[in-house]
């Protein structure tokens, strides 16, 4: 969770292509970035689970660009791990600078 966060954060903040449309940033394109890089490690994620903020303060310093990702992990045998046969709710968070 925490690379797809900081992936994200990083292509918003240099308005990479991945993450722009004409050079302009693009949030459907940046969701689209993230969960591609979270697809990588086998996990989907939905649109709604990653929040944006394209101007905002990280540990007190303005002009960051960060990206939260929110998933709810459900085990594949809750039988054997009941403590995650609920789903375990996992969070990745990361800043760069815009």
């Amino acid at each position: 969770m925490q690379e797809a966060a900081f992936a994200g954060a990083r292509c918003i903040g240099l308005t990479l292509n991945a993450c722009s449309a004409n050079g302009v940033y693009s949030q459907s394109s940046a969701v689209a970035f993230i969960q591609s890089e979270a697809q990588n490690w086998g996990i989907t994620i939905p649109s709604a689970d990653i929040q944006i903020a394209t101007a905002t303060s990280c540990n007190g310093v303005a002009g960051f660009s960060q990206v939260q990702v929110t998933y709810t992990f459900q085990s594949f045998i809750p039988a054997l791990i009941n403590f995650l046969s609920t789903g375990e709710v996992i969070t990745g968070s990361a800043c760069f600078p815009g």
